[in-house]
């Protein structure tokens, strides 16, 4: 839980950033942030209660949730864009950098968790 505490520090804390220098940009950044950010966090929370529980089903889990969020990340992206009304350029670096960042971070944390695992 404190990694996902600590994601969600670093993306507000780099977002107040984004607003104190372009307001105009910072609800385009904003909801660039929020769907890479809720499914990774919800995806770590995941899988840190399954390694405690159930360890051998982390692979199932990870496939599951891979075809799980190519869905959400789809229906995401098309609500903000056709829904929300903002600006498509600020939107789309800013789920592109955050997008990035935050599953490196998954990266490294899963990596870590399967050492301790095995």
């Amino acid at each position: 839980m404190k990694w996902v505490l600590g994601m969600v520090a670093g993306c507000v804390g780099s977002w107040i950033a984004v607003f104190v220098v372009s307001p105009d940009d910072s609800r385009a950044v904003f909801y660039g942030m929020c769907g890479p950010l809720v499914a990774v966090a919800g995806t770590w929370m995941l899988i840190e209660h399954v390694a405690r529980t159930n360890p051998a089903g982390l692979t199932a889990l990870m496939m599951t949730g891979f075809i799980a969020k190519m869905a959400f990340f789809a229906v995401y992206v098309i609500t903000v864009l056709r829904g929300l009304d903002v600006e498509w350029t600020p939107f789309a670096v800013s789920f592109g950098v955050y997008f990035v960042a935050l599953y490196a971070v998954e990266a490294l944390l899963l990596r870590r968790l399967v050492a301790r695992l095995t």
